[in-house]
């Protein structure tokens, strides 16, 4: 083994007893051993004794001083001692005082070498101290990296563990993926078969529709055509109608005279189609429109005195007050004069702005319907019902209120949307107040007062039939010819105590005053120009879309 080279070990070496056995150690390995030496003659100085070795010594060395001082004491007198104690010394003595001052160097040179002994044996034991701690550290530090190593390889475990875990839901995850995939696919696909046999079915039937349209669209051509010839023979049929009737002719110049040139203070009104005059003509008092269209033609009526039965519900100035009886005497008239104009054999006519504003009253309080502007003739099926005839646009007219709900939606005006008007009473809700009153039993809250005593089972009646005649939806509306006369007529036959009139057409025949609808009498400045206008008046009356 090689001995070591540093300070400390070479002098552990040095100073370390002769019989002392030394390992030397070096990261836990022994590295070299001094022997002990066991012939102890071959030292000249003592190291590494105990205390009782060194005690010995200096007690050695006291007692070869006090030999040698005795000796002294013995061969030199004292006398001479105390006198001169260095001039007298013989040589004897000065050899003895050699060997004491020897002695005491090497009792020195010993204490020195006791005391470094002592250091290096405070040094030993202090590097035995550190050994031993050095040597617990290890231990700790080896039971530590154990307990490291065994933490390190658990969690070296878990984290493989975790790993195939996460590895395994990954997986797992993705295959669900995959699988969801897969269904989308071939949902997708499938969707995409039935879309691309649906296309196939669409083109289908895009060239069925097609193939449909033309069709109709011949099929309209030659309806077009028939239309166009029954339209021509119906105008044919007017223009004889009207030629026929017994139409009294004025000039401008009576129209004039008859109004004070027009005088402002005889003006009644404005109308949609011209101003409205008040005149006298042939004893009888009319009122005329200046206008239509065309400076060459006016409409000349009879004078209505008592306006209109909206002044009379209102109570307006001059008005006079309605009792029950002329109440429901106006409403058999009206159902009358509609029902005249829903039933023509040609054609039927729509009045299509049927409320109170329109309705005059004569000095007997005959009710006559006016306003035919907005009024449309509506074409007849020869195998439908009587009311079947109808006509769509795309701008519905009226007033609300009074105005069909259903013509309002769709835009097709029947003869049914009349039936609404004739049923309606502002406010808008009126048919739902009646509807709860009727519901509650207390029908005579939204009866009138003003016309009297009304019975209530005759209240009811019309209640209850205003309410079938403004229904939402036109099926569901009883017809004015049919149910509503009946049951109309007998009510004013109860009220009056008497029979009206005859048929309609007795109503409504030629040369009679009209109940339902006001007479009218064409006014021309001549003959040619009355026969001119005679397709104009037609148009005015009864326009088409």
């Amino acid at each position: 083994m090689k001995v070591p080279k540093s300070k400390t070990a070479m002098k552990l070496m040095e100073y370390a007893h002769p019989f002392c056995e030394i390992w030397f150690v070096c990261d836990q390995n022994m590295i070299f051993t001094r022997n002990p030496v066991e012939d102890l003659r071959s030292v000249s100085v003592f190291v590494d004794a105990d205390d009782d070795m060194w005690m010995n010594v200096e007690n050695s060395l006291d007692h070869v001083a006090q030999n040698v001082e005795e000796t002294y004491e013995q061969r030199v007198p004292a006398t001479f001692i105390e006198e001169e104690p260095h001039d007298a010394m013989v040589p004897s003595q000065a050899n003895a005082v050699r060997e004491v001052e020897l002695l005491h160097r090497q009792k020195q040179e010993v204490t020195v070498g006791t005391m470094e002994v002592a250091e290096l044996q405070e040094q030993s034991k202090q590097l035995v101290i550190e050994r031993d701690n050095a040597l617990r550290n290890v231990k700790f530090l080896e039971e530590q990296k154990k307990q490291m190593m065994t933490e390190w390889k658990f969690f070296t475990k878990e984290i493989v563990e975790l790993r195939k875990n996460i590895m395994m839901a990954e997986q797992e995850n993705l295959r669900r993926k995959i699988e969801v995939l897969r269904k989308e696919k071939h949902e997708t696909t499938t969707k995409l078969d039935h879309a691309v046999l649906e296309a196939m079915e669409a083109r289908r039937d895009k060239k069925s529709m097609m193939a449909k349209r033309d069709s109709a669209l011949l099929e309209t051509k030659g309806l077009r055509a028939q239309l166009e010839q029954v339209m021509s023979e119906r105008d044919e049929a007017v223009s004889r109608d009207i030629s026929e009737l017994p139409c009294s002719r004025f000039t401008r110049e009576e129209l004039r005279n008859a109004t004070l040139r027009f005088s402002d203070g005889l003006q009644v009104g404005q109308g949609g189609f011209g101003v409205v005059y008040k005149g006298f003509l042939w004893n009888t008092t009319v009122a005329g429109l200046s206008t239509l269209y065309f400076a060459a033609l006016a409409l000349v009526y009879e004078f209505m005195p008592n306006g209109s039965l909206e002044d009379c519900l209102e109570h307006a100035s001059g008005a006079p007050s309605l009792s029950w009886q002329a109440r429901t005497r106006i409403i058999t008239e009206l159902c009358s004069a509609l029902s005249f104009l829903h039933n023509n054999k040609t054609y039927a006519v729509v009045h299509g702005d049927v409320k109170p504003a329109n309705i005059l009253l004569d000095g007997n309080l005959v009710a006559k319907l006016s306003d035919f502007g907005g009024s449309r003739c509506l074409l007849r099926s020869d195998q439908g019902p009587q009311d079947s005839g109808m006509l769509c646009t795309s701008h519905p007219w009226g007033t609300l209120g009074y105005m069909d709900p259903e013509f309002q939606i769709t835009g097709v005006l029947t003869p049914r949307s009349d039936t609404y008007s004739f049923g309606a009473r502002s406010p808008l809700n009126i048919a739902r107040v009646v509807r709860d009153a009727m519901e509650r039993g207390d029908l005579r809250s939204v009866v009138d007062t003003s016309a009297g005593d009304w019975p209530i089972a005759q209240a009811r009646w019309l209640a209850h039939l205003a309410l079938r005649c403004t229904e939402m939806t036109s099926d569901k509306r009883p017809d004015l010819a049919g149910e509503v006369w009946s049951v109309v007529k007998r009510l004013a036959d109860e009220a009056n105590g008497e029979a009206l009139v005859g048929s309609s057409r007795q109503h409504f025949g030629i040369g009679q005053q009209q109940p339902g609808v006001s007479a009218q009498v064409l006014v021309c400045d001549d003959n040619d120009s009355c026969g001119r206008s005679i397709q104009e008046v037609r148009r005015i009356f009864h326009a088409n879309e």
